[in-house]
């Protein structure tokens, strides 16, 4: 069993995270800023729920649908988490009404009530994105809003540390689904918006 002190010692040696300023998410977070409905919610998607690049890719419509609406709450089943964990994410509203205007757009709606098909598929409709096409999508967009390249990864990221502020510690383990709190713990580091905060 690991001690106190060694617990310790691996909380101060970790890395500081990568996550967007607040400036940056904001720029993913506007519509306005995509010509693709997809590509927006691809991006838009993990910031507002903590998803790993993997968990998204996994989704298919019906875990998005139900009875002809967005759902409210996200169920993730085992096989499509990390670590085999089952956990369930709440979707705000404005999230679930640009999940809906996607959707339609992308299926009819007796299509995508059929479970199986992917709520990201590549040029074939029955077959899921593949996380190499994600990342080039998000670094292209990146480049282009933020004037750097980034990791899908990095939504997660930032998710986490806007939760962890405003509702601390344990709230962000259950939504990022982790089994430790010391794994979430690496979001309590401060990040650039927080050191530039400091000092102003």
């Amino acid at each position: 069993m690991a001690k106190p002190w060694d617990m310790a010692k691996e909380y101060r040696t970790k890395k500081t995270i990568d996550s967007l300023s607040e400036e940056e998410e904001a720029k993913f977070s506007s519509r306005e800023n995509f010509c693709s409905t997809r590509d927006y919610i691809l991006c838009l998607l993990p910031l507002k729920t903590g998803l790993r690049p993997g968990e998204v890719l996994k989704l298919d419509t019906t875990d998005i649908l139900y009875m002809g609406g967005i759902v409210k709450e996200l169920g993730l089943r085992a096989d499509q988490t990390k670590r085999s964990r089952p956990r369930y994410v709440p979707l705000t509203d404005y999230l679930r009404e640009e999940l809906s205007q996607y959707i339609k757009g992308a299926w009819t709606e007796e299509v995508a009530d059929q479970p199986g098909h992917p709520l990201f598929h590549g040029p074939n409709r029955d077959q899921r994105l593949t996380i190499r096409r994600y990342q080039q999508i998000v670094r292209g967009k990146a480049v282009d809003l933020i004037n750097r390249e980034i990791h899908p990864h990095i939504f997660r990221h930032t998710f986490a540390t806007r939760v962890m502020r405003k509702a601390g510690i344990k709230i962000t383990q259950k939504l990022l689904g982790h089994s430790t709190i010391w794994t979430t713990s690496i979001y309590l580091h401060p990040n650039k918006d927080d050191l530039r905060q400091a000092v102003e």
